[in-house]
């Protein structure tokens, strides 16, 4: 049964791969020399410390946070010498912008939202027995201009271990 950290990567490995070079994502972002640069959407783990100040700040220039939300485990069964115990692990797909929609420069929360639940829909991390399903997407929050979307999704793995 694969980690949790290593389910976690595999999703950010993915998402990285797979919306890091949607040009209509990008942002032109000031710096502080008056000019601006053009900036992809990151993919992180969620912070720490998400404080108000970091997400403001991520959400200027778009983000994906992923983080663990928990697992469910079906009854252990006996399958000739072994254990075999079903888990379905459940991660938190959190999008942050400064945008709902594409009318700005770039393609706003809604757009990535929707091309991350596309991008992981049937993508299988290693060790997994099925590929991830989406389960749920939601509002978050919004803090100054700092909008906070939510996708759960799941996966799911098995534990097999020698009865005895």
């Amino acid at each position: 049964m694969p980690g949790i950290s290593v389910v976690e990567d595999a999703i950010k490995g993915r998402l990285t791969a797979e919306i890091a070079g949607v040009g209509a994502l990008k942002k032109s972002v000031p710096k502080p020399d008056g000019s601006t640069a053009d900036v992809p959407v990151q993919v992180k783990s969620y912070p720490r410390k998400p404080t108000e100040t970091l997400l403001k700040s991520l959400a200027a220039a778009g983000c994906v946070l992923v983080r663990f939300a928990g697992s469910k485990y079906g009854k252990i069964r006996e399958a000739g010498t072994l254990r075999v115990q079903d888990r379905t692990m459940f991660f938190e797909v959190l999008v942050v912008d400064d945008s709902l929609r594409a009318e700005d420069a770039h393609g706003g929360i809604y757009e990535l939202l929707d091309l991350c639940g596309e991008r992981l829909t049937g993508f299988t991390p290693a060790g997994c027995t099925c590929g991830i399903e989406l389960v749920s997407d939601e509002y978050l929050s919004e803090n100054n201009g700092a909008w906070e979307y939510g996708m759960l999704t799941s996966v799911k793995a098995q534990k097999v271990r020698e009865a005895g």
